[in-house]
């Protein structure tokens, strides 16, 4: 299966794509939390190829 992370900024309502083609969970979820940590970001999750959350954080 492919996951994607995606992420919100601040004061947006929009989900963008910070990085996709993820063939593990585990891989796409390590990901994410290198993306949270960055500033401008207030959301950060991890979706498989159907658009179902499987990480959020």
């Amino acid at each position: 299966m492919s996951y994607k992370v995606q992420y919100m900024a601040r004061g947006s309502s929009i989900w963008l794509n910070a990085s996709s083609g993820f063939g593990s969970e585990a891989q796409a979820i390590f990901d994410a939390k290198a993306v949270a940590k960055r500033p401008n970001y207030e959301q950060v999750r991890v979706v498989d190829r159907n658009g179902s959350v499987v990480w959020l954080g």
